[in-house]
């Protein structure tokens, strides 16, 4: 019995599936097999059983599964130490991202800490936000748009981040985006018209309102215990990329009622999608019923079915902000679908520098 061993066996009890051990691992599946393999010899009794697609633990692997996982956090520990002993000339970051944060803030992010520290190794972890809370045993530090829920590791601390606003897309062609049926209904506003209800919507759906920017402001600066990084020279900053909503190409110029989106055929992402938790959360508070048209994996896939008129989709207004205008977007009343982004750091106790570091980096740039 190795301690490589036991560490692979913590990660196919945490993920309950050998695939996704082996990715959280950076090992080949045949690889974790033959770990797993050699430790169920050792012990001389199956530790684990296949559950369809997974596995599931017997009663002698739910036992071992505790002292694996207290091996497991021990060396992380142990190397979270050395690395700051010997500062950030070498070292790796595992980064896990839900699929808004990986790819409309993320990259920048790497970029900054790549010119900053280059030799520091950078892995990506992506998924949904189930995916990603259910990683938080094998990566350094998550970025997350969903909730996080209160089920998570010990010593695991929860920053909060970037806001964010959910909007539906539809197609320039469809009734509700050239007014149609809307005009003089009051089911189509314009956002011009609706500043001063849109500042007094409730605190709920205010967040992401013009005079929100102050508490905005604050919270970041208030997060900053790392540290602010200074802004690295060359390149934009992903703070650059964020510019007002109103003033990006794509993002949401008018609001669309809720109740007027009952009639119509929907495109939700997959479940487990933080954007998809948020709009049943609203159309269930609304009382408006969903006719779920299709249900697909990932922002990208979401657009191109609304671009195929499959119906109206919902997205992160980030990902609408480099469109070339084939979409209309629009901002949700009564109350815009605000939300924050997590940054989570399991260990917190015992962060690493370079966890450190990008956590700065990240708080810095979050307004």
């Amino acid at each position: 019995m190795t301690p490589d061993q036991l560490i692979t066996f913590a990660a196919v009890a945490e993920h309950l599936n050998i695939s996704r051990a082996a990715v959280a691992l950076h090992l080949s599946q045949p690889a974790v097999s033959g770990q797993l393999r050699q430790l169920q010899d050792e012990f001389g009794e199956p530790l684990y059983q296949r559950d369809g697609r997974g596995v599931r633990l017997t009663a002698a692997g739910e036992q071992l599964a505790q002292y694996a996982a207290r091996l497991r956090d021990t060396w992380r520990q142990a190397h979270a130490y050395r690395d700051a002993l010997r500062g950030l000339e070498q070292g790796t970051l595992r980064i896990g991202a839900t699929t808004t944060p990986a790819s409309y803030l993320l990259p920048y992010l790497l970029a900054d800490f790549h010119r900053r520290y280059p030799e520091v190794a950078l892995h990506t972890v992506d998924g949904n936000t189930t995916d990603i809370v259910g990683a938080l045993g094998s990566v350094d530090i998550a970025l997350i748009e969903g909730p996080v829920g209160t089920d998570l590791p010990p010593d695991t601390a929860v920053h909060t981040w970037h806001e964010d606003e959910i909007v539906a897309i539809m197609p320039r062609a469809h009734r509700l985006a050239r007014g149609g049926d809307l005009e003089g209904s009051g089911g189509l506003r314009s956002l011009e018209g609706l500043e001063g209800s849109a500042g007094s919507a409730g605190s709920e759906g205010s967040e992401g309102s013009e005079g929100s920017e102050g508490s905005e402001g604050s919270e970041g600066s208030e997060g900053r215990k790392g540290g602010e990084a200074p802004k690295a020279s060359g390149g934009l900053s992903g703070s650059e990329h964020r510019q007002n909503p109103q003033s990006r190409p794509g993002v949401a110029s008018s609001r669309l009622d809720l109740a007027e989106l009952g009639a119509e055929p929907l495109i939700v992402r997959e479940a487990g999608s933080g954007v998809r938790q948020i709009v049943e959360r609203a159309f269930a508070r609304a009382g408006v019923p969903m006719r779920v048209a299709l249900e697909i994996a990932g922002v990208e896939g979401v657009k191109e079915a609304v671009r195929a008129g499959m119906g109206i989709g919902f997205v992160s207004a980030m990902s609408m902000r480099h469109e070339n205008g084939a979409l209309r977007v629009f901002s949700l009343s009564p109350q815009p679908l605000t939300r924050r982004l997590s940054i989570v750091v399991p260990h917190a106790s015992a962060p690493s520098r370079a966890v450190q570091q990008f956590l700065a980096l990240c708080l810095a740039d979050g307004g």
